[in-house]
């Protein structure tokens, strides 16, 4: 829950003081938010969707990639 917390889910980024506009924009689940939303009002934003299946996928595939390395290792140690 604490992305959201810095997100722009809540309040948009001109109603925040300086430094949550910082943590904002450069919280990973913006560009998300903002794709959900151009989706929603039909403005058919396909940068906006790019950048959040990226913004989701990127972290993701990292993850599950380090998972199978760490799973294999202990899986195979005697």
């Amino acid at each position: 829950m604490p992305v959201i917390m810095f997100s722009t889910f809540w309040v948009p980024t001109t109603f925040m003081p300086g430094w949550y506009q910082t943590v904002a924009i450069w919280d990973p689940f913006n560009p998300v938010l903002a794709a959900g939303r151009s989706a929603m009002l039909g403005a058919g934003g396909w940068h906006d969707l790019a950048v959040g299946i990226t913004a989701m996928a990127t972290p993701a595939g990292l993850a599950y990639t380090l998972a199978i390395r760490r799973f294999t290792r202990l899986s195979t140690a005697d």
